[in-house]
């Protein structure tokens, strides 16, 4: 005991001197603070030396710098809390830190590390965002995408957690991104990634997430990652739910094409939305060569959806170029190509997808497709035109009726519009429905006008005889006035809310 006491009382008589010394100014104060930062009563030398405005700054910082190499980076925190002006202290010590980080030393980098993230939150945004940018360089500067999982993961376990990442904000995209592709703290990383409301994280998330999936065959498209993707709002994550289905929709592996089927119907969904719909518009020279491949493609519902694009973004031009790039097969009515009732998607188109397009040039050219020999083409212009009523619309479905009774025979259309077993229509017997349906709307719009129909019976048998076409083998008025007071009395039995 009175060994060590007298230590003590030599160490305290040798700093004493040091710092006597060093006022007369006969001792360089880098010796002072290597000779302070081997003891407790050395740190509170640092700490005054530090804090004392009047000494200069590059010496302050450096005297917490040799603190910070000989080990005791927390010790350096508390000092630097002492000092008035702590944030100019901290910034003339961030060159200090970027250098050890540099170094080889891998224990000091990491206590470089620790006092430059509580830094952060003690420096002005600027500041703190330099700081930032030094640690992601670090951490991230010498890896790649196209190093292996077992280096990157090597290099990244001796440098940072990820909830460090976390912290480098909109600096740590890079890294997080290659990290993602990796599957390295995946799910930490999506989430990292979907916080950060600035353009890089949503890129970085779709390609991380692009390079995950081509990593391995074995590597399964997952919905919680779709969701991800769509949350994003971001057209790249939109343009890669389409190359996921043309990737994968031909796979012979049931996971991959229920992941393109995942795919393509978020794709669908995501559109339909407000955002979506300006995402398309905003962004249409990108999705127009993908709305042109899936119109060409099998897939009719997806045709369909091509055209409401190209209609919503290209207006009367769109209309035009939809029109003639339907193929003119017999996809629309077999249930391997076709999901949706094609007669259900070709009311819509007419009766929705179209409606905001000024209705007397929309009439032009849908009188136009009926002169042409495509019979998708004539069929949709057929019911455009009724659903368009006017007098006009009436007089071109009367000539084109009258145009074709100089043929001997026609050909059946239900392959077209309706399973095989349905009723054999012909573009003949299509425009003669259409005209029927014409006159039909206007004696109820007379009986509403006369008082003797209600404002909704009227309206739902317009609905019923608008989406009728073989009318079930019932004739239009009895189909669409028995299905319109059915939906009546149905809605009447429903509990008032």
């Amino acid at each position: 005991m009175q060994r060590n006491a007298a230590t003590a009382r030599l160490v305290a008589l040798l700093l004493s001197a040091a710092i006597s010394t060093s006022a007369c100014g006969n001792k360089d104060p880098e010796e002072n603070f290597q000779l302070w930062s081997n003891n407790e009563a050395g740190w509170q030398e640092i700490g005054k030396y530090a804090s004392d405005p009047a000494n200069p700054i590059e010496l302050r910082a450096r005297s917490l710098e040799v603190l910070i190499q000989g080990g005791h980076p927390s010790i350096v925190t508390q000092l630097v809390e002492k000092a008035a002006d702590k944030d100019k202290v901290l910034i003339a010590l961030v060159p200090g830190l970027e250098k050890m980080l540099r170094g080889s030393n891998e224990k000091q980098q990491l206590h470089a590390k620790q006092v430059l993230f509580e830094t952060i939150s003690r420096v002005s945004p600027g500041d703190a965002d330099k700081v930032r940018a030094a640690l992601a360089e670090w951490a991230f500067g010498d890896i790649t995408v196209d190093d292996p999982t077992n280096v990157i993961t090597e290099k990244l376990g001796k440098r940072l957690r990820p909830d460090e990442i976390e912290r480098l904000g909109k600096f740590g995209v890079k890294g997080a991104e290659i990290m993602l592709g990796k599957a390295i703290a995946k799910n930490e990383i999506l989430t990292f990634l979907q916080t950060l409301d600035v353009p890089e994280a949503k890129v970085a998330l779709v390609n991380g997430l692009r390079r995950y999936h081509q990593s391995s065959k074995k590597v399964m498209v997952t919905g919680n990652e779709l969701g991800y993707v769509q949350r994003t709002g971001h057209i790249d994550g939109l343009l890669y739910f389409f190359e996921l289905y043309e990737r994968l929709i031909e796979s012979e592996h049931e996971d991959d094409e229920n992941a393109a089927k995942m795919a393509i119907a978020a794709a669908v969904q995501w559109v339909d939305e407000d955002g979506g719909k300006k995402l398309v518009v905003d962004n249409w020279a990108k999705l127009k060569p993908v709305a042109d491949k899936l119109m060409a493609g099998p897939k009719c519902d997806l045709r369909w959806w091509s055209a409401v694009q190209m209609v919503r973004v290209e207006g009367l031009d769109g209309l035009k170029r939809a029109l003639a790039a339907l193929p003119d097969d017999t996809n629309y009515g077999q249930s391997e190509y076709a999901l949706n009732d094609v007669k259900l998607m070709i009311t819509d188109f007419c009766s929705k997808d179209t409606a905001a397009l000024d209705k007397d040039k929309k009439r032009e050219i849908y009188k136009a497709s009926l002169a042409t020999e495509r019979f998708i083409e004539r069929i949709v212009a057929i019911r455009c035109l009724m659903v368009d009523g006017s007098d006009d619309a009436k007089a071109a479905l009367e000539a084109f009726v009258a145009g074709r009774k100089k043929l001997k025979e026609e050909k059946v259309i239900d392959p077209l519009i309706v399973p095989q077993h349905a009723e054999n229509l012909s573009l003949t017997d299509l425009a003669k429905i259409a005209l029927e349906v014409i006159a039909y709307f206007k004696e109820l719009d007379k009986l509403q006008g006369e008082s003797k129909l209600t404002a909704k019976q009227v309206e739902y048998r317009k609905l019923y005889a608008t989406f009728s076409f073989d009318r079930k083998g019932k004739a239009l008025r009895e189909f669409a006035e028995e299905r319109a007071e059915d939906k009546i009395k149905r809605e009447a039995a429903k509990p008032a809310k």
